[in-house]
């Protein structure tokens, strides 16, 4: 089953093309939160598809992360959809910060700058895991050259670069447009796809990482003294 957003809501759904799944057993990446490992799918969904070299089966190349801590069966589903959630509100800003861009150069940025993978949870029928299923934040596997633009706790990339400066200008404009009561950072990516984005909020509403209202006037501290670009410079302005 997959958990889908719906307008403002999100719920689970039955995904019934779903027909093949091999998840890698070993994580490929370990983080400070969770773990990430190679999931294949055979679908044609939202992320596109590949051919496997010797098999010529259809496959969607997906990155499957859950938490790296030991979770009770009742909890897992809530765990991974606060990750859900707050990629959901995450990618709901960037596509409000692209409109704001369009309404103030529609030539320049006809296309989106901001943009995070579809993100969608995953049961998995598991007779190996207590409870039989397993629950994994879904999206899709970014090729290229990874950076991380920004962090949770204030750092910012200091090498000069266009993709630099969206991740810059749309994290202060998180800040602002919402009256400072939120932020979303840590920006990490490739080829003009963001994911694992963090979001600092008044109510420290999204998990353990969410760190406050220190979170967010840490990283408009210190993310003022980084507003070099003209780019950079309109997140501070822009509404």
């Amino acid at each position: 089953m997959v958990c889908k957003k719906t307008g403002s809501t999100s719920r689970v759904v039955p995904e019934t093309n779903i027909v093949k799944v091999q998840l890698r057993k070993r994580p490929f990446e370990v983080g400070g939160l969770r773990l990430a490992y190679h999931l294949f799918v055979a679908s044609q969904g939202l992320h596109g598809q590949r051919t496997l070299d010797g098999k010529h089966v259809s496959e969607v190349h997906l990155v499957a992360k859950q938490s790296k801590f030991e979770e009770k069966y009742a909890d897992r589903l809530k765990v991974v959809g606060h990750f859900f959630e707050q990629h959901s509100y995450a990618a709901a800003r960037a596509e409000a910060f692209n409109q704001v861009l369009r309404v103030i150069d529609p030539v320049t940025y006809k296309r989106p700058v901001a943009r995070f993978v579809t993100a969608e949870v995953y049961r998995l029928r598991d007779v190996d895991t207590p409870g039989g299923f397993q629950y994994l934040l879904a999206e899709q596997f970014i090729q290229g050259s990874f950076t991380k633009f920004n962090d949770n706790d204030g750092y910012v990339n200091p090498a000069p670069s266009s993709g630099n400066d969206v991740a810059q200008a749309f994290s202060h404009w998180t800040i602002q447009e919402s009256k400072r009561t939120s932020a979303v950072v840590d920006i990490q990516g490739a080829e003009g796809a963001w994911t694992d984005p963090q979001v600092h909020s008044v109510e420290r509403v999204f998990g353990d990482a969410d760190l406050g209202e220190r979170g967010i006037f840490l990283c408009l501290f210190v993310e003022n003294a980084h507003l070099q670009s003209p780019l950079s410079r309109a997140g501070s302005d822009i509404r």
